[in-house]
């Protein structure tokens, strides 16, 4: 203890000796005083006013269901529509094994066959919305629709049709002599409803783009 007492003397002795380093300089307040009584602090009522300000109005939630329900509106007819496309797609394909043979009869075949005779047609369902595939004698081909619950009610049992006609849009006779065998198909008709035989009417609005007649 004696020594550090002697080592403070020494210590503020030198210090004592030093020349005054803040003599001319502005003296800068410590100590400040804070009224806490001036401060505004904001009552509770506004405080409760602004949070309520930050929800919606009635109006516009009002606004937004009824752009929900039109969107809804125009949406879900325009969604349904294109599921049961999708679907008369599988329909339309089920065709295709008939298509290939009835062309195939006529180009290279000897002689005609008769109606649901060309050796594609099916009288079971061979897909989940097909219920059968038919052929006639000069080899159109009638495809009908299943009773499928997923179908609309206006189009279950409806009858897609496939014909093969000549570049003058007639349809060919395989009773006429030197038509099997040496025609070459020219085109199908798919889906129309003046041909004979005829599509359903009630199909036309769901056909793909390359079956409208």
């Amino acid at each position: 203890m004696p020594r550090i007492a002697e080592a403070l003397a020494r210590f503020d002795w030198r210090l004592e000796g030093w020349p005054d380093f803040n003599v001319g300089l502005p003296r800068v307040a410590t100590n400040v005083t804070v009224d806490i009584l001036s401060l505004q602090v904001p009552s509770r009522s506004l405080v409760l006013k602004r949070t309520v300000q930050q929800g919606f109005t009635l109006i516009e939630l009002m606004i937004v269901v009824a752009i929900i329900g039109i969107l809804a509106a125009v949406a879900l007819p325009a969604y349904q529509t294109y599921t049961v496309k999708a679907k008369m797609s599988e329909v339309v394909l089920a065709a295709s094994q008939c298509r290939t043979t009835v062309s195939e009869v006529y180009q290279v075949g000897s002689s005609a066959p008769s109606a649901n005779s060309w050796g594609c047609e099916t009288t079971s369902a061979s897909s989940r919305y097909v219920a059968s595939v038919t052929t006639d004698a000069n080899g159109s081909i009638s495809v009908k629709l299943s009773t499928d619950p997923s179908l609309p009610g206006t189009i279950t049992g409806d009858v897609l049709t496939l014909v093969p006609q000549s570049s003058g849009s007639s349809t060919y006779n395989s009773a006429t002599a030197g038509v099997i065998g040496s025609t070459q198909v020219f085109k199908w008709v798919c889906g129309s409803t003046s041909t004979t035989p005829a599509t359903s009417s009630n199909l036309t609005k769901y056909l793909p783009g390359s079956c409208r007649g």
